[in-house]
């Protein structure tokens, strides 16, 4: 393995670990993903310091699983940490910065912090992500499904609905919805949202939808 390959305090290993950290929290082992981000974030810092863009990548890992566990507090400051590098190496109209951004507007989302604070972070990541990589590219979609559970909270069901729409049609475009989770989860919302609308048999066809 890695490991064997390099040595065990080798800067190669932190790509290694991030990306098992990664797999491992798909997984739902939130304990060993946690050691493995934990691990490739020391490594990062013991070579590149904590305010670098090339440790980035371990904090937002940790971010992700705390983000996962609700510790959004820890979540919080370990994407901020990221931001911060990023921003400073990068710009802010950089889609590594987009991305950070949109985690980071999730994260205050689901801590409660203010809605309006929230969707200004939610638009100015899709905005950004919108004109770097285009807007039928499925990490735009990505960014829209995270702006659509934003207007969704906030019952504004007609633009949400045209989020997850632009979504739902940029994913079948790109790669088709049969075993997609990505057109799964929009189905999902969708399904959400007629469900508060109590157009109940809509919202049972678009639940049907996201297991197909």
């Amino acid at each position: 393995d890695s490991e064997k390959l390099y040595g065990a305090n080798s800067i190669r290993l932190i790509e290694p670990l991030v990306n098992k950290g990664k797999l491992t929290l798909a997984k739902g082992d939130y304990t060993e993903a946690d050691k493995l981000a934990l691990r490739a974030n020391q490594l990062a810092i013991s070579v590149y310091g904590e305010n670098s863009t090339k440790t980035a990548p371990t904090q937002k890992l940790l971010s992700d699983i705390d983000y996962t566990i609700g510790d959004y507090d820890k979540a919080e400051d370990n994407i901020k940490k990221a931001l911060l590098s990023q921003e400073k190496q990068f710009g802010r109209n950089h889609i590594e910065v987009a991305k950070s951004i949109s985690q980071l507007a999730l994260i205050k989302f689901h801590k409660g912090d203010d809605l309006k604070d929230v969707e200004k972070l939610m638009l100015e990541s899709r905005d950004i992500m919108g004109k770097r990589l285009g807007k039928d590219n499925p990490q735009y979609a990505d960014i829209l499904k995270n702006v659509a559970i934003l207007y969704i909270a906030q019952k504004k069901y007609d633009i949400a609905f045209n989020s997850l729409t632009q979504a739902e049609t940029i994913w079948r475009t790109k790669t088709g919805t049969k075993n997609n989770i990505n057109a799964a989860s929009i189905y999902t919302l969708t399904g959400d949202v007629y469900y508060e609308l109590k157009r109940y048999p809509k919202a049972e066809e678009f639940y049907s939808k996201s297991k197909d």
